[in-house]
């Protein structure tokens, strides 16, 4: 914990920063979310990738670089019909994380809200990102 905190000089701060309130982070009890919400998530981070896809493989056409330095070296050496086997593997693996915490070591998928939220509104900003490229190159 940094020195201004431990001193006391952050009082707001400290007091947001317990064992209680990262516990609550990581397992949103509050917020009612259940295992089967989970999935839910997980379905509409599939179906946003997929968007992401479209709009890099139109991006890509109108003669845009694709940003992601993994991808574009798969692209190199694939083309652009490697974006869709990517896409499929990244979500497929995620999947399968939270399968293999869940039961294989006991861990609630619900504990997986936060990390979801995230890279879902990551993605969304990149589909978003991705449509100002096209509306730019027209």
């Amino acid at each position: 914990m940094p020195e201004a905190v431990r001193r006391g000089s952050f009082p707001a701060l400290r007091s947001l920063v317990t064992v209680e309130n990262i516990r609550e982070f990581i397992r949103p009890s509050r917020l009612d979310i259940a295992n089967r919400h989970i999935l839910l998530l997980l379905f509409f981070f599939s179906i946003v990738s997929m968007a992401d896809v479209l709009t890099t493989v139109k991006f890509l056409s109108l003669g845009g670089n694709e940003g992601n330095r993994f991808v574009n070296y798969l692209m190199g050496i694939y083309g652009m019909r490697v974006l869709v086997p990517f896409k499929l593997t990244v979500t497929g693996v995620l999947a399968g994380v939270v399968g293999i915490f869940w039961k294989g070591f006991g861990v609630e998928p619900r504990r997986f809200f936060w990390i979801l939220i995230l890279m879902t509104f990551v993605t969304v900003f990149i589909v978003f990102e991705n449509i100002a490229y096209i509306y730019s190159l027209l």
